[in-house]
């Protein structure tokens, strides 16, 4: 009796663990968001960033997110106004994610900016118009960063950072 041969077939099962990423967004403003702070109430901390792409256009105030940097886009410097808010700007319990870079920023009945949060601005232009009570920055946060920005305080001529 010949041997039978029966082919074996050997099936080799890879187990593995599947790596969600999440991509780095750029939400951009303005597109599908005209404000920031519109723009910031969708942005994914730790994932997302906001970029400003128009030059020259002013701006709502906003509250920084946490863990989201706004950026202005490369050649424009747009413009946050305080308009008749206490600030243009504020970081309230905010982390070093937290970055302004490349605005200018300007009014506020108390200041211009307040940073309660640890969080950073950069390349800023900052002015006041001289009616706040504490002109350009209300700085209490334990680990805030102002770097390579100008204080305007428009009515004393005083000019620092």
């Amino acid at each position: 009796m010949k041997g039978l041969f029966v082919p074996l077939l050997v099936t080799v099962v890879l187990l593995g663990t599947t790596a969600t990423s999440i991509q780095a967004t750029d939400i951009l403003v303005p597109s599908v968001h005209d404000e920031i702070y519109e723009a910031l109430q969708y942005a994914r901390p730790d994932t997302d960033r906001v970029v400003v792409r128009t030059n020259g256009a002013t701006y709502a105030p906003f509250t920084m997110k946490s863990g989201v940097p706004v950026i202005a886009a490369t050649d424009t410097i747009p413009i946050v106004d305080a308009g008749a808010a206490n600030y243009a700007v504020q970081f309230i319990n905010t982390d070093q994610l937290s970055v302004l870079r490349g605005f200018t920023i300007r009014g506020g009945a108390v200041a211009v900016v307040a940073m309660s949060g640890v969080g950073k601005i950069v390349d800023c232009d900052i002015l006041s118009d001289g009616d706040a009570t504490d002109y350009g920055i209300d700085h209490g946060g334990s680990a805030a960063v102002i770097d390579s920005c100008t204080v305007i305080l428009d009515n004393t001529g005083v000019t620092s950072m």
